[in-house]
């Protein structure tokens, strides 16, 4: 599959079907091209553990993949009613029905990030509702699957799940607040990020999820929060 916006480098295809040979999908290696001309580094895949992968949306994108035609017929194809994150709801039924994964650390595309205009920006609330959405049906299939053996991909899953709902807020924080209170197991904490920083964990200890927000709010959502 090739996005319109996203150009395929040369071999891409011809390597994939190779390092491709038993496996069901080639998770593969790209880079971002803005319009302004910049080049970003390259946005590899996370080797190994393709849930680990998948959770923290690092198993490539639709241009950069290859996909094997039956096993994405058996998982059903992609789910044309999504507006955003068709790509990673298809890798999760795919991984849900035991697909073989290969992976291609070469960059084999580039994909343009438009400033504006784009799906992914025409309403972010609906994008990142979706985003939580499908990242806590992931999370919910490991814990239903095998608690113990997947329980550092959960606790990776609610970190995610906490970044993207602190992200949320930004637009909708009544959303936020119930989507927090759903997702997040009771005594959740989360980890030092660049976006969580030791100010705002400070006070989320205090204060609670609703009243960290609420002082990031009041303080600009700097860094110093």
């Amino acid at each position: 599959f090739l996005d319109a916006d996203d150009v395929l480098l040369p071999d891409k295809i011809e390597r994939q079907v190779l390092i491709g040979s038993g496996s069901d999908v080639v998770i593969g290696s790209y880079r971002n091209h803005y319009q302004d001309g910049r080049i970003a580094g390259t946005v590899a895949p996370i080797v190994g553990d393709p849930w680990e992968a998948l959770v923290r949306t690092r198993m490539g994108t639709t241009s950069a993949n290859l996909f094997r035609r039956s096993a994405l017929l058996a998982a059903g194809g992609w789910n044309e009613d999504l507006q955003s994150s068709q790509d990673y709801e298809l890798l999760f039924r795919l991984l849900k029905n035991d697909a073989r994964i290969a992976w291609d650390e070469t960059v084999g595309c580039e994909v343009l990030k438009r400033a504006q205009g784009s799906i992914s920006r025409t309403d972010e609330r609906a994008n990142w509702s979706r985003y939580l959405d499908l990242r806590c049906a992931m999370r919910d299939h490991l814990r239903a699957t095998d608690p113990l053996r997947y329980a550092a991909v959960i606790a990776v899953a609610d970190q995610y799940l906490f970044r993207a709902i602190r992200v949320l807020s930004k637009h909708d924080h009544v959303a936020a607040q119930e989507a927090y209170a759903r997702m997040l197991p009771k005594g959740f904490r989360p980890e030092r990020h660049m976006a969580t920083t030791r100010t705002y964990l400070l006070a989320y200890g205090l204060l609670g999820f609703n009243g960290a927000q609420k002082l990031a709010a009041l303080l600009g959502g700097t860094r110093s929060t």
